[in-house]
């Protein structure tokens, strides 16, 4: 198991709206949805800021969850990529996460989600080599409306998880 840190540029005003995203790598790689940010009206500079921004918060996390390990350490080459994800809005952070792993020479790229716009999850089946969604819905408002508590996991929370996956790593091998 390995963590793809992957940071959405929401539009102006309106944060949960991805209009693109920051995937960590030795570069990270920035995904912009053309046809979203078509229909805003951007502030000069909105883009540019909002990249580094995101820049900044992805490299933050990494040192974080990973210390000194360079982006690139984390080698997915010829493996299986599983990009899993609390749930699929408007398809653009998982699209930049497709496009990074595709970037690192993985064998094959599967998506699983617990919930995602029916029409999303059937555009991404055709980009990916598998898709599971356990509920795909046809009147998708938001992917936070299908929680009860849809709060940020504390970084605390998630260097314990990756410390435990590690752990559990160590005894299988």
């Amino acid at each position: 198991m390995d963590v793809l840190i992957v940071r959405k540029i929401g539009a102006p005003g309106e944060p949960e709206v991805g209009i693109g995203a920051v995937v960590d790598g030795p570069q990270p790689r920035v995904v912009i949805n053309e046809e979203a940010v078509r229909g805003l009206s951007l502030p000069p500079g909105y883009l540019d800021t909002e990249r580094h921004h995101q820049i900044a918060e992805v490299e933050r996390r990494h040192r974080m969850y990973f210390g000194e390990d360079a982006p690139d350490a984390h080698d997915l080459h010829g493996r299986d990529a599983i990009i899993v994800d609390d749930g699929i809005a408007n398809g653009g952070s998982m699209r930049a996460a497709i496009e990074a792993v595709r970037a690192m020479g993985v064998a094959s790229v599967r998506i699983a989600v617990p919930v995602a716009p029916a029409k999303l999850v059937t555009k991404l089946a055709g980009e990916v080599d598998d898709v599971v969604c356990l509920s795909p819905v046809e009147d998708f408002s938001a992917v936070g409306a299908f929680y009860a508590d849809f709060s940020d996991t504390p970084d605390q929370e998630v260097m314990r998880l990756l410390k435990e996956a590690k752990r559990l790593e160590r005894m299988l091998h």
